[in-house]
């Protein structure tokens, strides 16, 4: 398993270390891994837009679709209130055409949305149509591998002394001369 830290330290994710990393096609991608052969055309992008709407749902993604230049982009399922990164999101499937090499190929994904520190983050992860239940597995650990680092320390956790281990606290019992010790 390979662990890839964003550039801007705030998130991180794993996938299978005979994945490969891809050169990224637009600054809105932080992260494209595919299968190292392209089998199945099986792959995940990690993507990072500044956006104003306050609502994730199937309409924007789908309007996302079709600016990626996906043919015959419709949803198949579409949930609310899933958790991704550590935070409320939205997970849909997705179900459209992708030209390779001038030929058209089904193809179906499962998209996960949140948003973090005022962007909105989707991970994509899609294959063949036909091939998609395969790669689901796969595509479902790296998603719950997703991992936010707002709102907790840069520290990691670790062993911390016990305060209270450092002094003995010496207290009456109620109404009895003994002294316990604490």
């Amino acid at each position: 398993v390979f662990v890839w830290n964003a550039p801007q330290g705030d998130l991180s994710l794993s996938f299978p270390d005979h994945w490969l990393r891809q050169a990224q096609l637009n600054p809105a991608q932080d992260l494209v891994i595919s299968h190292p052969q392209f089998v199945d055309s099986a792959h995940c992008v990690l993507e990072r837009e500044g956006r104003t709407d306050p609502l994730i749902n199937a309409t924007t993604i789908l309007d996302q679709m079709h600016n990626r230049g996906s043919l015959n982009a419709s949803i198949i399922e579409h949930r609310d209130n899933i958790a991704f990164a550590g935070r409320s999101a939205t997970m849909t499937h997705i179900g459209y055409t992708q030209s390779f090499f001038g030929q058209a190929v089904p193809m179906k994904a499962v998209q996960y949305t949140t948003r973090l520190n005022g962007d909105q983050i989707s991970l994509r992860c899609a294959s063949q149509e036909g091939r998609f239940d395969a790669h689901m597995p796969l595509f479902a650990g790296v998603a719950a591998s997703v991992r936010s680092r707002l709102g907790s320390t840069p520290f990691p956790n670790g062993y911390y002394r016990n305060f209270l281990g450092e002094h003995v606290y010496l207290y009456q019992d109620k109404g009895r001369r003994a002294v316990s010790r604490y």
